[in-house]
């Protein structure tokens, strides 16, 4: 099995040629190395060290060769994909959180997206999505099991927040994101609102 840097280029780097950093990130544009890592990037763990992903289970593998063909084909990333993210400078309690997720959250991630498209242009927000996810899947999903779910979301380029916010917890609690399916997700997903 290679490196994940191997498998998943940088974008950063000359064509064709690995950077040498590790962990990868994947941005809206593609995945980059640490050497090229932007303050605040969202680290998708599962990438960073895959022979412990492999021998937990993890298809490590097929989610890189799926990141690769997605790139390569200009195509989104899958929503249902494993791993879930955390931020570069992550303590141990989100780090560690991401890597008990990162099985699970391909699944999140898809019944999300699936939101999104079903919320069409109005959009939903953190609360809101999670509020959903807890009605129609799980009554007893955390809250920070589905909300990063969206920020992964638009990382990948499937969401964008629309600068639009909504109060849905009631006085009293500052307003919340609004997020909407991108041009190019509904693009993908052959919707044309």
């Amino acid at each position: 099995m290679g490196t994940a840097v191997e498998v998943a280029l940088c974008v950063k780097g000359p064509a064709g040629v690995p950077c040498p950093g590790t962990p990868v990130v994947r941005y809206a544009v593609g995945t980059v190395c640490s050497a090229h890592l932007l303050p605040g990037a969202e680290v998708y763990e599962w990438l960073v060290d895959p022979a412990a992903l492999a021998a937990r289970g993890g298809q490590v593998d097929d989610a890189l060769r799926l990141l690769a063909v997605d790139a390569a084909a200009d195509r989104l990333p899958a929503p249902s994909r494993p791993g879930a993210a955390a931020h570069a400078g992550a303590a141990a309690g989100e780090a560690g959180a991401a890597r008990l997720v990162a099985y699970r959250a391909g699944t999140i991630r898809g019944h999300v997206l699936a939101h999104l498209i079903e919320v069409g242009p109005r959009g939903t927000t953190a609360i809101e999505a999670w509020d959903w996810y807890r009605a129609t899947h799980s009554p007893t999903t955390e809250r920070y099991s589905v909300a990063p779910r969206l920020s992964e979301l638009v990382a990948d380029g499937w969401a964008v927040k629309t600068g639009g916010t909504r109060n849905v917890r009631g006085a009293g609690y500052p307003p919340e994101e609004v997020y909407v399916l991108s041009a190019r997700g509904r693009r993908e997903k052959g919707l044309t609102w």
